[in-house]
């Protein structure tokens, strides 16, 4: 499904002569969607993360005077904001990209040492339908406003 939806916005690309807002509105959405991960502490897929283990609560409440938070990566609110994401319009193809900047997130991300994995980033269907619509919406407006080569 990826690579036939990028192929297809690559060609789009190369007829309309400024996509800086349409990857400014999917930069948008990833990151939103991965904002929501965290509000509802779930994989992109929808799946519920792992429970905090007690001796982790324990610990947060401890450190934190009573007020640490129960909310799975969401004590200091540092990994929410170590989200990013980026766009290349450099080469006329789609380039954008979410990510994190600290090695504890991605640690996270990808599995802890108790083997378990709490993704916040990554496609889903319905991502992957809100990027046609808006790419739809897009080229209608584009083609109505004469910006198609």
């Amino acid at each position: 499904m990826k690579a036939k939806l990028k192929s297809g916005i690559n060609k789009l690309i190369k007829k309309i002569n400024n996509v800086n807002p349409l990857l400014v509105t999917w930069e948008e959405l990833l990151y939103t969607d991965s904002m929501s991960n965290f509000q509802h502490q779930r994989a992109p897929d929808g799946q519920a993360w792992a429970a905090l283990q007690p001796a982790t609560l324990s610990a947060r409440r401890k450190g934190r005077g009573g007020r640490g938070s129960a909310k799975i990566l969401f004590d200091s609110g540092d990994g929410m904001d170590s989200v990013v994401t980026e766009k290349d319009t450099f080469r006329r193809e789609v380039s954008i990209g979410i990510s994190t900047l600290t090695d504890y997130m991605q640690y996270h991300h990808i599995r802890n040492s108790r083997g378990v994995t709490r993704k916040f980033i990554g496609w889903n269907k319905r991502l992957a339908d809100k990027f046609v619509r808006t790419a739809n919406t897009f080229v209608k407006e584009a083609v109505k406003a004469g910006r198609v080569a």
